[in-house]
């Protein structure tokens, strides 16, 4: 075995011995624990899990998804929607009713819807293979009646997906079609492109922070060409590019910087950067799919490990591990 292995396996055994005693405790849909909630789905178990900090309560397969889902997000109502992109749906849960599905929401088929965003009124989902099928792009979702209101077309390989600033961003992979590139910048109302914006190759996902006015466009074609694209949807324009390397994930907020993960690579790291171009790596003993943050403690989906990694970011040292169902990918904090 490697140097650089062995180093791998000697970081992932110091967590584990760190934290093999503080394991939450699993249990089937039951009552919901206290206090704030952290959410995750299992890519390849199709279910959503539910952890309580405040008590420890871990309930696994609170929630049954679709098939495949590919991201999860938090509604101004409670309700949590999550992208199901091979069953071409959108569940919606209700995180206070564990074992019941509040909506079900059927898209065009093979479609392959990939994330969304909301403005309160709508959700807008992005459908990767919805141009090359003779579908939408994007689908627009009345949150209201839980109905489809609008289809836009025109845009292929339709992947990440954000709206600020009165303006709907749309990413683009580089995949069904290679050749395609770049962030397009879309009328919310009626789908128009309004302007394209010159992203890295096979920007996979946009997340937009509120606190600072800024997308966060994560991009990566797999060969150790990793970045963080900012973009000012008030002009509309990028405003600088971070190089990560790696293949950053779908960041999230961590004081005054932000934290993605680097999954795929098998360097069990983590990027901390901020806005300005300051970027760090930091071990985590794990791939890492998935982010969210409370104070300073990070919940960490590991994707090929089938556990959830608690971190303090203050000293980047773990702090404890919850076993999840088959593949976890995307993680967000539910208040309560």
């Amino acid at each position: 075995m490697g140097g650089v292995a062995l180093k791998k396996l000697a970081v992932a055994l110091v967590i584990l011995l760190a934290v093999i005693s503080g394991c939450g405790s699993s249990t089937g849909p039951s009552d919901p624990g206290q206090g704030n909630c952290v959410a995750w789905f299992n890519g390849l178990g199709y279910t959503v899990d539910l952890y309580y900090p405040a008590d420890g309560t871990l309930l696994s397969g609170a929630f049954v998804t679709g098939e495949a889902p590919n991201d999860i997000v938090l509604l101004d109502d409670g309700l949590v929607a999550v992208v199901n992109s091979l069953s071409s749906s959108i569940t919606f849960f209700d995180p206070d009713q564990p074992g019941t599905i509040a909506a079900e929401i059927e898209l065009p088929v093979g479609s392959n819807p990939y994330c969304a965003c909301t403005d309160g009124s709508n959700l807008y989902v992005s459908c990767l293979m919805g141009e090359s099928t003779g579908g939408p792009c994007v689908c627009v979702i009345d949150l209201a009646t839980r109905q489809v209101t609008d289809e836009f077309r025109g845009l292929p390989n339709a992947s990440g997906i954000a709206i600020a600033s009165g303006r709907l961003f749309v990413s683009t992979q580089n995949y069904p079609d290679p050749s395609v590139r770049g962030t397009f910048v879309l009328d919310p109302g009626t789908g128009d492109i309004l302007d394209t914006l010159a992203t890295p190759t096979n920007t996979l996902t946009l997340r937009y922070f509120p606190e600072t006015g800024m997308i966060h466009a994560s991009s990566t074609t797999y060969q150790n060409d990793g970045a963080i694209t900012i973009i000012d949807p008030s002009i509309p324009a990028v405003t600088a590019t971070i190089s990560t390397g790696g293949n950053p994930g779908l960041p999230c907020r961590l004081g005054t910087g932000f934290v993605a993960g680097n999954p795929w690579t098998f360097t069990g790291s983590v990027f901390f950067y901020d806005e300005n171009g300051s970027v760090e790596t930091h071990a985590a003993g794990f791939d890492i799919s998935g982010v969210a943050a409370a104070g300073n403690t990070l919940f960490m989906t590991c994707f090929d490990s089938d556990i959830v990694l608690l971190m303090d970011a203050s000293t980047w040292s773990p702090i404890d591990t919850l076993q999840t169902g088959d593949g976890p990918q995307g993680i967000l904090i539910i208040p309560r």
